[in-house]
């Protein structure tokens, strides 16, 4: 069935180029009007994921000052710590007695402890072994690099509790400079994860923070947090390398899910900040638009097609009239030509404007009005003043006639005749257009007809048992006015001499015939 349908349907493009033409164009506008429609979603999608971006922007910017704000106390905290330590000496500050004092306004401080030269636990403010840490990353940064700004090391997690810290590191001094160990201040991971709680983000949400050498300190999706992974081959750590702020769309490495990810490195610590949010959570506005769009495209496409569908069949309809019509005006131009020799149309002021592709001067009838030109026009033998104007009031009044006879000159062959009928025409809003009609040449029948009426008057002559002399005259006469000569001669022939000599003759009143004869 639908190869039927679409056989139909190519037969009828076929038959109605116009057709074809309206569906070809009502194609290009939809598909044109689709093309439109997904780059409206395009952009909305962009727009959307650009409000994500900026949104999580503003909550990265926030995020870095919540770390800023801790890392700032911290590190005025172990300057000073350290400060005392350098002076009093590692036992002559009490490290338990410190933590106490700050404890109420650094509760994210879960520790504080002093490492030696040799890397073993020296103090701390709560019990602790002498454990060996020299090979511990922060330990062999300060005994390598004599700088005294603080490091953040790598989180480790209490074997005890199970809970993470980062320790915050300083180094210390001995009084000629030299390395005297390492002030360690853990500050608890929870500090970061407390911000991802406040802002309430998604369960599909992620947040992250990593030190600018790719060490992932801290990073939370949903409910889950890991820490001491690696970040140097996600997508946006690698951009904040040659950019401080930024966004990109990149799939995550843990979950797979595709997020809208903001970095921002922070001026004055080494660290890199990031949230993502899911993409499909970016842009669900659009999508729940979605149905709406596609709804209503689609019925502007139907009602396109349906209305080219509805203009092709007008097309068609109207090609068959114009063939229809085509072949009716073929049937009567055949029609009038096995009737008559021509035909002819004028316009409202009956002039000429047509005349068939048959000659009427070949058929006998010259002396016809050019184009452009009346009837009235053009001198006729049989015809006087009076006879044109009853024709011209005939013609004003719209009247139709039928056998109008005219007789007009015919070069050497005489005069010849032709009979006229018309109809008038008129529009469409009853004006008045014209008139149309055929011709016939009827000069071999008027000549007949003449030929007859000499052949009577011959025979009348000769019944009548008049003298020679006036029926020869008469008969003269006779052929001249059925020929339309001006005047006639016989001649007989002289037995004796056997040459011709003038008889008799006749001729219209004119001197110059008069000499003739």
């Amino acid at each position: 069935p639908d190869g039927r349908v679409l056989k139909t349907y190519e037969v009828l493009v076929d038959r109605l180029p116009a057709g074809h033409l309206v569906i070809a164009g009502t194609i290009v506008l939809i598909v044109l009007g689709w093309a439109a429609l997904l780059l409206l979603i395009e952009r909305e999608k962009t727009e959307a994921i650009a409000k994500v971006a900026a949104t999580n922007a503003s909550l990265t910017h926030a995020f870095g000052e919540h770390v800023r704000a801790g890392l700032k106390v911290i590190e005025t905290f172990s300057w000073q710590l350290a400060t005392e330590i350098e002076r009093r000496g590692v036992h002559g500050v009490k490290l338990s007695a410190q933590w106490r004092q700050i404890d109420s306004t650094l509760p994210f401080i879960d520790q504080i402890s002093v490492i030696g030269a040799d890397g073993r636990i020296v103090a701390s403010a709560q019990a602790f072994l002498k454990l060996d840490l020299s090979d511990r990353e922060h330990f062999r940064h300060h005994r390598d690099d004599s700088s005294a700004r603080m490091f953040i090391a790598t989180p480790v997690r209490y074997r005890t509790t199970g809970k993470w810290t980062i320790p915050l590191t300083r180094r210390l001094y001995t009084r000629n400079g030299g390395f005297a160990g390492v002030l360690t201040i853990g500050l608890d991971a929870e500090y970061f994860s407390s911000y991802f709680s406040s802002i309430s983000l998604g369960e599909r949400d992620a947040m992250a923070i990593a030190r600018s050498d790719g060490l992932l300190l801290f990073r939370r999706v949903g409910a889950k947090t890991a820490y001491a992974e690696r970040a140097s081959e996600t997508p946006w750590f690698q951009l904040a390398q040659s950019a401080r702020v930024g966004w990109t769309v990149t799939r995550s490495q843990t979950d797979g899910l595709r997020r809208v990810a903001t970095y921002e490195s922070m001026p004055d610590y080494p660290l890199i900040l990031t949230l993502g949010t899911p993409l499909d959570k970016a842009l669900a506005p659009v999508l729940r638009r979605l149905p709406a769009y596609y709804t209503a495209a689609g019925a502007v496409t139907a009602a396109l097609l349906l209305a080219a569908f509805l203009i092709a069949l007008l097309f068609r309809r109207q090609a068959r009239a114009n063939r229809e019509l085509t072949e009716s005006e073929a049937r009567f131009r055949s029609l009038t030509a096995l009737s008559s020799d021509w035909y002819w149309e004028q316009d409202e002021r009956f002039r000429m404007t047509f005349r068939s592709d048959r000659n009427p001067e070949q058929a006998g009838a010259t002396q016809m009005p050019e184009m452009g030109t009346r009837r009235w026009d053009v001198p006729a033998f049989n015809l006087t003043e009076a006879d044109w104007a009853r024709h011209r009031a005939q013609v004003e009044r719209h009247e139709p006639f039928h056998e109008f006879e005219i007789e007009r000159p015919a070069g050497h062959k005489g005069t010849g005749w032709v009979s006229l009928s018309g109809e008038p025409v008129f529009g469409p809003d009853g004006q008045f257009r014209g008139y149309r009609g055929v011709g016939r040449n009827i000069t071999e029948r008027k000549r007949t007809e003449r030929l007859l009426a000499l052949e009577h008057t011959i025979a009348r002559c000769l019944a009548a048992n008049e003298p020679t002399e006036p029926i020869l005259r008469t008969i003269i006469r006779a052929t001249c006015e059925t020929q339309g000569w001006q005047c006639g001669r016989y001649f007989a022939g002289d037995e004796a001499t056997g040459v011709l000599r003038y008889a008799d003759g006749w001729g219209v009143p004119d001197p110059s015939v008069e000499g003739v004869l």
